[in-house]
This record gives structure tokens, C-alpha cells and sequence, in this order.
């Protein structure tokens, strides 16, 4: 009898994008990815499933994943108040949306800046291109990064996590994180 065979576990990470909003999923690779725009300029995009395989490059690495929900909506998004440990620590209890158009967003990489310059060994770098990166994709979307409802994020590297809260809070300026 053959013993049965063994196949690389894979994670299927995906991002959800409306009008003004994204789920969105940072990885170390980068997936491949369909759209599809119907009459009503709905759009979709989902992305193939990848095997998290650690590669020379991610030792050297911090590795940023984010996972990001943006909600488009025709009305503006309903911040739940936050207490004043949910502003230190950059996050908003809840958010109230409706309605919108989806986009499946995935596959964010941040080895290298907008100058094509090397930032591998650069967490502020990686962070600040990543997060431009996510904005370009949500502006040809008809969004922003701002329209950001819900983040998850995994840092390789805990010592990152306070710089990461500090950068998030410059980056939501609006202080709905």
C-alpha cells in the first residue's frame, strides 16, 4: 500500500474592497489575480491560494502581513467611540457600514521602495511602501486608504509592533484606524 501523500498546507487570504473600503492580506509573495467588472462597474478580484513557504529573503525580513477590510459604502462609515486604550493602541472598536461594491485585494510585497532601492532590512520602509501600495490599489478602486474599516496585522518581529501603532496612527490621520 502507497502511503498517502503529503501536500504543502495552504492558506487562502483574500481582501474585501468597496466603494470605500478593503479587506485586504499582505504577504511575502505575491498571488495572481483575475478581475472582473460588470455592467454596474461592480468590481471583483480574487486571488489564486498560496503556500507560505519561507524563503532565504523572509529570514532577512521583518514579515509584515496585514489583513485589511475597507467598507465602500454610499454613506459614510459609523466609528464606535473609542476608549482612550483603543486611541493609544491605534484601532477602533467597531465600525458601522452598508452596502458597496467588492474587490478582493492580496499579495502586497514590500522589498523594494517605489525607486525600485532595496528596503528589505527596513521596517519603517516596508510599512510606509506596503500601505502606499494598498492606497494605489484602493484609489484605482475609487477609495483610499483611509476608507480602512478593520486591520489584522502580523509583524515577524514583535519589537516592530509599538513603531508599527505609531506609523498606523500617521497614516490615519482622520483617527479612524
Amino acid at each position: 500500500m502507497r502511503p498517502p501523500v503529503r501536500r504543502p498546507r495552504r492558506r487562502y487570504v483574500s481582501a474585501v474592497l468597496t466603494r470605500s473600503g478593503v479587506n485586504g492580506a499582505w504577504r511575502s509573495r505575491a498571488s495572481q489575480v483575475d478581475a472582473i467588472l460588470d455592467s454596474e462597474n461592480t468590481c471583483l478580484v480574487a486571488f489564486t491560494p498560496l503556500s507560505f513557504v519561507r524563503s532565504p529573503q523572509m529570514s532577512r525580513i521583518p514579515a509584515l502581513l496585514l489583513a485589511m477590510l475597507l467598507s465602500s459604502v454610499a454613506q459614510a462609515a459609523e466609528y464606535i467611540e473609542k476608549t482612550p486604550f483603543q486611541l493609544s493602541r491605534a484601532f477602533s472598536p467597531g465600525v458601522v457600514t452598508s452596502g458597496g461594491t467588492i474587490v478582493w485585494v492580496a499579495g502586497q510585497t514590500a522589498t523594494q521602495d517605489g525607486q525600485g532601492n532595496n528596503i528589505a532590512n527596513n521596517f519603517e520602509a516596508q510599512v510606509k511602501q506596503v500601505f502606499a501600495q494598498i492606497d494605489g490599489i484602493m484609489k484605482r478602486a475609487g477609495g483610499s486608504v483611509d476608507n480602512v474599516v478593520t486591520m489584522t496585522v502580523f509583524i515577524k518581529e514583535s519589537r516592530y509592533g509599538d513603531k508599527f501603532v505609531e506609523m498606523r496612527r500617521d497614516i490615519f490621520k482622520n483617527g479612524n484606524y
